[in-house]
């Protein structure tokens, strides 16, 4: 078993949609605009999927490039990094792992919906 490394190939980038006014607070726009232009960037080498929640999802599809899957699931915010599966190869196979996100020793509440995520 391995895991391959973050400058490995990959076959997808998968982002998350900024959620919470609580953390970016009057930002939260400009954080929107500017995962919506990353996403759009790296559309253009790979596929690219946008998680949004279903109050944003229409928002999102509208900032980003018709060649990305903006897909609707409940978060919290745009950890997907840190709450996402992390993938391993096993037996020559990429597996997603599933594991315990508790919102960096439950420093941002809430992450329920990001914890189910991993």
């Amino acid at each position: 078993m391995s895991m391959p490394a973050e400058f490995a190939r990959h076959q997808r980038t998968v982002i998350c949609w900024p959620a919470r006014p609580e953390i970016y607070g009057s930002r939260l726009v400009e954080a929107q605009t500017a995962h919506a232009a990353l996403a759009n960037t790296i559309s253009g080498y790979e596929p690219v999927t946008m998680i949004a929640n279903h109050k944003d999802l229409s928002e999102a599809r509208k900032a980003c490039a018709e060649n990305i899957d903006v897909v609707a699931l409940e978060i919290d915010d745009a950890w997907f990094r840190d709450s996402g599966p992390n993938y391993i190869i096993e037996n020559n196979e990429l597996v997603a792992t599933c594991w315990v996100f508790n919102g960096w020793g439950e420093k941002f509440r809430p992450f329920d919906k990001d914890a189910t995520i991993a």
